[in-house]
């Protein structure tokens, strides 16, 4: 044991460790009940990341809540016999108060369990409700006005480290009840919407909720509000650039598709302590081409994620702007349209200098495109050869244009040029019918020569057969591939199923998850091709099983 570490830290490790899932926290419970040394520890453990309120509203006496469906759930679920189901079987719950507490006795167990809280992530991806707000007006309440030794300003998650919580619900109170909930203390920020935006004095008073943001949260780090919801803007826009202006430790933001105003753009890309920035629409980008030349220009950023983009040259502006900076990764999604291929030749280019890379992703998000006639004009893949240069890259994930070509060459100059690449993701987002030029040899050398790749997929060729497989029976693999794409034309005859799949366990021995892919030239008779991958898929998934124990 290690002499600097004392029994109860190396039980909170222990506790610390625990799955954040039912099974987890329900032994976490076990772990309270089982002795007073355990029940600090296994409690902080417990209740250090909250989905929303309610667990801590169920901490009042019985008396006075109660849980029931959501009132949009249906209630007549049926079983697989027919029968209805109880309404605890309803997947959505909502808490409601049958009165509110008012003695101080009935808030001691909540009030003492939400300082253990460090993470509350109260986010629904149907964007239910789970707190009634008559329950959350009387929290609120209580908040304001309760009697305890702690200043009347204490706020009921003192300790709160990372919030996500609705911008707007019930005409604004949960936005502008935040302060009563978190403390200065808060370091990251996420708003999400529900319901419309505010109207009248509600917009004012969650227009000044988030003035008081750099007063209330000094340490915040990130703030997030995403793109999605475009009318909480109506009433932020007006005030952020004054947010910003004191919010000196921000080291992340999120930027939804809006025109905010220059001298916010300015102030922004001014903060020293900017890392990550994250922003939608192509316009939002090219403001922000175009700097002051006397103002520092995100001096310290490091991370940058573009979305919802149609085409490259605003971002290649903007990545040309960021010279010498210790850039580490470069995230780009479009609108649904196909990048140009000059255009990701330029943005290529625009990133060779920045040796620092260690991941790139550029994905137009584009799923249904022609069929590249075969006649037509062959290309390459020189768009992204620039990234070769990038010495200590580890991820890159890039989608072809329709009908590019990947050559035994490139291939080659991958697997000498990224001896650190540990995910490589090349997908095609075009269907060209021209026979592919690469082969089987060189999908092994990237495979013996990248010793540290863990996942690769091809969404291109060279298709995979056991034909190509038998290729490799002489050679011995020390591959650290644990995820492998593999794109197939035809079926796998049954006599080769037990063959094939003794060769990709041979050749990667640490593989923990295999997917089939249709490729493009795929034979005309689907189904049955279809058929036997799946079912050799199921048989690798269960010979993996048998040899790790774990099931993906």
């Amino acid at each position: 044991m290690h002499r600097s570490l004392q029994i109860p830290e190396i039980i909170r490790n222990i506790f610390s460790l625990s799955d954040d899932d039912h099974e987890g926290r329900k032994a976490l419970a076990q772990c309270c009940l089982t002795c007073r040394f355990f029940y600090e520890p296994a409690a902080d453990a417990l209740w250090y990341h909250l989905p929303d309120l309610a667990p801590l509203l169920k901490c009042l006496p019985e008396e006075f809540v109660f849980e029931t469906n959501h009132p949009d759930e249906d209630t007549e679920e049926e079983d697989r016999d027919g029968e209805a189901l109880p309404p605890e079987y309803s997947k959505y719950k909502i808490l409601y108060l049958r009165r509110i507490p008012e003695a101080d006795e009935h808030w001691m167990r909540a009030e003492r369990h939400a300082r253990r809280v460090r993470i509350m992530r109260s986010f629904s991806p149907v964007f239910k409700e789970t707190v009634n707000i008559s329950a959350l007006q009387a929290l609120m309440s209580r908040c304001r006005f309760r009697q305890i030794p702690d200043p009347p300003s204490s706020p009921f998650l003192p300790n709160l480290r990372e919030l996500s919580w609705p911008f707007f619900q019930n005409e604004g109170i949960a936005f502008t009840s935040i302060p009563l909930l978190a403390g200065p203390h808060l370091r990251k920020f996420r708003s999400y919407a529900l319901y419309r935006p505010p109207e009248g004095p509600y917009a004012a008073q969650v227009s000044q909720t988030l003035l008081e943001f750099p007063v209330n949260f000094p340490l915040l780090e990130s703030i997030e509000m995403p793109s999605a919801f475009m009318g909480v803007w109506s009433v932020v826009g007006e005030v952020f650039s004054t947010i910003l202006q004191d919010l000196h430790h921000l080291r992340r933001v999120v930027l939804p598709s809006v025109d905010l105003t220059q001298e916010a753009l300015q102030h922004l890309s001014a903060l020293p302590h900017i890392e990550q920035l994250d922003m939608a629409g192509e316009h939002m980008v090219a403001n922000f081409v175009s700097p002051v030349p006397s103002v520092p220009f995100f001096p310290s950023l490091r991370i940058i994620k573009f979305m919802e983009i149609p085409d490259l040259p605003a971002c290649t502006m903007f990545i040309k702007s960021l010279a010498h900076r210790q850039l580490e990764s470069v995230e780009i999604y479009g609108d649904g349209r196909s990048f140009m291929v000059h255009t990701m030749a330029d943005y290529a280019r625009a990133l060779e200098p920045h040796k620092t890379l260690q991941k790139v992703v550029l994905h137009p998000n584009r799923t249904h495109v022609p069929d590249v006639p075969p006649d037509s004009p062959p290309l390459d893949f020189s768009f992204v050869r620039p990234l070769l240069s990038l010495p200590v890259l580890t991820t890159i994930d890039v989608s072809a244009p329709s009908g590019v070509d990947l050559n035994d060459n490139d291939f080659l100059q991958m697997s000498m040029s990224w001896p650190h690449i540990e995910r490589l993701v090349i997908r095609s987002i075009g269907r060209s019918r021209r026979t592919p030029s690469a082969t089987f040899d060189s999908f092994l050398h990237v495979v013996h020569h990248c010793p540290r790749l863990k996942s690769f997929q091809l969404h291109l060729e060279p298709t995979i057969t056991s034909e190509g497989m038998t290729k490799a029976t002489t050679q011995t693999s020390d591959s650290a591939i644990e995820w492998l794409t593999i794109n197939y034309r035809s079926p796998i005859p049954p006599h080769e199923t037990e063959r094939l799949c003794k060769l990709i366990l041979d050749l990667f021995p640490k593989l923990r998850f295999l997917r089939a892919v249709a490729s493009p030239r795929m034979d005309a008779d689907m189904v049955p091709t279809a058929e036997s991958w799946s079912s050799f898929c199921t048989l690798i998934k269960g010979k993996i099983k048998e040899r790790t124990g774990v099931a993906y």
